[in-house]
């Protein structure tokens, strides 16, 4: 009966023990588990924590470029604005050169064209000096010609040749026109005539056909009147070679009072 207690005591012992092994076997195992879920949880929280780091990193990192290639955009554009305003710049300040360059360059062809005009004026005008002084001495040498002439006869026939040359001896209509220099010329002329006419006292026809002519030469010379200048050679004409018989021709233009009829040839 003993043996039986003792057997089942020491059995509830054992049992307990077990029991006891079991529970504290239990709790550690739940620790453990505990203990590894809470290491679960800190390593993905780290995880997590990390790809959030990384994530916010990231973004980081996108936002500085982003705000870099910005910056950088604004800043190349701020550059090619400023190189064009160089540009411009440059170019207007050339362009402003080469207007003064084509200015001064446009004064200096003005001067020099200015310049050779009042040269070319110098010498046009030492030019006409020259001429006139020269027109002047050969009028003044027929002037002094014609009147060195003693005969009339030989007068006559000087200024004849001389209208020959201004009018031609064709006819009226077929003649030339003096010039400014033969007008003045034969203006002259009409008070070698006048001068002339003065001595004549033995022929009063002769005397007025002389008189006339002079006054033929003043008014067309002086007038410019061809027609005056006309019948001055007329005049002379017929005084030289049907009055004078200074050489022959067949026409007579019946002008002169001195010559009453036409000659028979």
């Amino acid at each position: 009966m003993k043996n039986k207690r003792l057997i089942i005591i020491v059995s509830i012992v054992i049992l307990l023990v077990i029991l006891n092994v079991a529970f504290y076997t239990y709790i550690r195992i739940n620790n453990l588990k505990g203990i590894n879920k809470e290491q679960t949880d800190y390593q993905e929280a780290k995880e997590t924590s990390f790809k959030n780091e990384e994530v916010t990193d990231f973004n980081k990192t996108a936002e500085m470029y982003n705000q870099y290639y910005e910056a950088r955009v604004e800043y190349e554009k701020e550059a090619e604005i400023k190189r064009e305003q160089e540009e411009k710049k440059k170019q207007e300040e050339a362009e402003r050169k080469q207007k003064e360059k084509d200015e001064l360059m446009r004064k200096q062809e003005e001067e020099k064209k200015r310049f050779e005009e009042e040269a070319r004026k110098k010498v046009e005008e030492q030019e006409r000096i020259r001429l006139e002084q020269e027109k002047k001495e050969t009028e003044d040498e027929i002037i002094n010609s014609l009147y060195n002439i003693e005969e009339l006869k030989d007068l006559v026939k000087a200024i004849h040749q001389r209208l020959n040359d201004d009018v031609c001896n064709d006819e009226y209509s077929k003649g030339r026109t003096p010039s400014e220099e033969e007008y003045n010329l034969l203006a002259r002329c009409a008070a070698v005539f006048e001068k002339k006419a003065k001595t004549i006292n033995d022929n009063e026809d002769l005397k007025l056909d002389i008189t006339d002519l002079a006054s033929y030469l003043k008014d067309g010379g002086n007038n410019k009147n061809r027609d005056k200048i006309v019948l001055a050679h007329r005049m002379s004409h017929d005084l030289d070679y049907h009055y004078f018989h200074y050489g022959s021709s067949a026409d007579l233009f019946c002008v002169p009072r001195s010559i009453k009829v036409r000659p028979i040839r």
